[in-house]
């Protein structure tokens, strides 16, 4: 599961400090994809999984939350390797500054990728509203 991927954290995504740390830059990505690339399974959408097997067969799924602008970036890197994956996008962000836009999440969904609804928004955390 991933959430941002971008060398630049102010363009995509959530802006609090806690969603620095699901932030992947562009290079760690790339290092994260041939590491797939390189390994026995590739990436499958749900939509094609055979479920009625004995059981015994893995799969991969790439999927990638919240909708944050930077998925854009993410279906071009997977379009290279020829690859789907599943967004899931926080409906309530749709068109703002640093998430994904209506037409963004046509494009994805014209080029093969599950959508998904995350949720409609996200709460704030607690810890992140206290006032010391």
């Amino acid at each position: 599961m991933y959430h941002e991927v971008t060398d630049d954290p102010k363009t995509s995504g959530f802006q609090r400090p806690g969603a620095l740390p699901y932030t992947l830059t562009r290079a760690a990505f790339e290092r994260h994809m041939n590491a797939i690339a390189g390994g026995p399974l590739k990436p499958e959408l749900v939509s094609d999984l055979n479920l009625c097997g004995n059981g015994t067969q893995r799969h991969l799924l790439l999927t990638f939350d919240d909708g944050g602008a930077s998925a854009m970036y993410v279906a071009e890197e997977l379009a290279r390797r020829n690859w789907k994956a599943h967004f899931f996008i926080i409906t309530g962000r749709l068109g703002e500054r640093t998430f994904l836009k209506a037409a963004d999440i046509r494009t994805l969904r014209s080029a093969g990728h599950v959508i998904g609804t995350h949720h409609i928004r996200t709460r704030t955390s607690s810890a992140a509203c206290r006032v010391s």
